[in-house]
């Protein structure tokens, strides 16, 4: 589950935001995964392209992004201070 987005990020800019479950990533099921197993798949070279398969945290649908990886400042993720994800 996505815990915190940077709104100027590839995964912010195309509309991904905490609560959404990450069900896929390049095709490989990413709910037989760890968090840190999905953090090392979503990462990658600088202009290269990862799919990832959404769904949705408040509506349940599911929906497919390709994000353009860049150079990230993680400062910029912000995560709720309780661990938990807002409430839709």
């Amino acid at each position: 589950m996505v815990r915190g987005v940077s709104e100027n990020s590839p995964a912010g800019r195309a509309g991904i935001k905490p609560g959404d479950v990450i069900l896929s990533v390049d095709g490989t099921n990413a709910l037989a995964m760890t968090f840190a197993e999905v953090a090392q798949a979503i990462r990658g070279d600088e202009g290269t392209q990862v799919i990832l398969e959404i769904e949705d945290g408040a509506s349940g649908g599911r929906r497919q992004v390709t994000l353009t990886r860049e150079r990230m400042d993680l400062h910029d993720i912000k995560v709720p201070a309780s661990g938990r994800s807002p409430n839709p």
